[in-house]
């Protein structure tokens, strides 16, 4: 028979396994910062340029890989056409008109195919169409904007807009996530000050399934952005790709670093170095009238980081940037790990598209005055 002591020793034993076990599970994962180091391996990388087949376009347009085709979405005649790994034609989609294989979207702002082969197509009206692998129309939905306002805005995901003009969209599971600002003019860097950096979110989650607006995430700005502010607040974009495990991997354009986040929004990381010959020689915009005056030629002539991509195939992330006025060249950062191994010369405006085995490919490029549409591949 078990004495009373034995039995207090046993229970004893059990609460306090149960409150470890317990606040394991509630814990936040801590985050921690990767010194890294830069181990160069590649010094340079062979561009191999393609020609895509000629097609209509306004040459106003979004690309990506998919599967093993690489495809281009024109925005305005929101057609869709896929091509080979040498730029020869494949098939092509969408289109304006009412058939289950057609689109009355209007303009093609934004989209993503998801990780089940559907494709997800929005515009600027927050009406979503979503497309079954078979590019046929399954589904379609709009947001409701109407009293997004609140006295806490910054918790509000309806009180944020997509940045249209430098959007990153990006799909997992059954969501897709956007680079996004708030949509309140009273509410920003120069505004709000240090509440603005603090409390703001970068990325808005859009739940296909439920038809609604989801989570907020990537809430602040680095600290960088603290020391001066008004010298950043044209450079405020943020870009960012998901892994296939949905974990994060964030840069921001005034920042040399890498932030990575768990699929619960708990930041987990931080790494990476500053590109090469980068004119950060920011201006001071003080006040919202100086943001309007300066802004066009402070995103020409300055450098900032401005894609991010990471590769689930090989495990590598890469990062490009742009060096600013008067250089010939952009830069192209790669990563394993927390290890930069390369930080190569590219030509302007070239990010990494996707990966193709054996070559990655870059986005495509649309020269009008050549009436061309192309892109460059390399391998590793």
């Amino acid at each position: 028979m078990r004495t009373f002591y034995e039995y207090f020793k046993a229970t004893f034993a059990l609460v306090c396994m149960l409150g470890i076990l317990v606040g394991c599970k509630s814990k936040t994962p801590q985050k921690s910062i990767h010194d890294g180091k830069i181990a160069i391996e590649i010094d340079t990388i062979a561009l191999q340029r393609i020609d895509l087949d000629e097609t209509t376009t306004t040459y106003e347009i979004e690309s990506g890989v998919n599967d093993e085709s690489i495809y281009v979405i024109d925005k305005y005649l929101t057609t869709l056409n896929f091509y080979d790994q040498n730029g020869r034609s494949q098939s092509s989609h969408l289109g304006a008109g009412r058939a289950s294989n057609e689109t009355t979207i209007g303009h093609i702002i934004g989209h993503s195919f998801l990780p089940d082969g559907d494709l997800v197509i929005f515009n600027t009206s927050a009406i979503f169409m979503l497309y079954g692998d078979d590019l046929c129309m399954k589904d379609w939905f709009r947001i409701d904007y109407t009293d997004s306002r609140s006295q806490d805005c910054y918790d509000v995901p309806k009180a944020y807009t997509q940045r249209y003009n430098r959007l990153v969209c990006r799909g997992h599971d059954s969501n897709i996530y956007c680079n996004v600002e708030l949509a309140t003019p009273e509410t920003n860097m120069v505004v709000s000050g240090k509440e603005y950096l603090q409390k703001t979110s970068n990325i808005l989650e859009i739940d296909i399934e439920k038809k609604s607006l989801g989570r907020l995430f990537a809430k602040g700005f680095p600290e960088s952005y603290s020391e001066e502010p008004s010298s950043k607040i044209i450079l405020s974009s943020s870009y960012f790709d998901i892994d296939e495990d949905g974990t994060f991997y964030v840069t921001y354009e005034a920042d040399s670093s890498i932030y990575v986040y768990d699929k619960n929004n708990n930041e987990i990381g931080r790494f990476g170095f500053a590109g090469r010959d980068m004119n950060t020689d920011y201006v001071a915009t003080p006040a919202l009238s100086d943001v309007r005056k300066n802004y066009s030629s402070e995103r020409k002539k300055r450098g900032y980081y401005n894609w991010i991509e990471y590769d689930d195939v090989n495990g590598l992330l890469f990062r490009s940037y742009q060096k600013g006025e008067g250089e010939s060249t952009d830069g192209l950062q790669i990563y394993r790990g927390h290890d930069l191994i390369a930080d190569l010369d590219v030509p302007a405006k070239f990010r990494v598209m996707g990966y193709i085995k054996p070559y990655y490919y870059s986005y495509v490029v649309p020269d009008e005055d050549a009436e061309k549409l192309y892109l460059y591949r390399f391998a590793l």
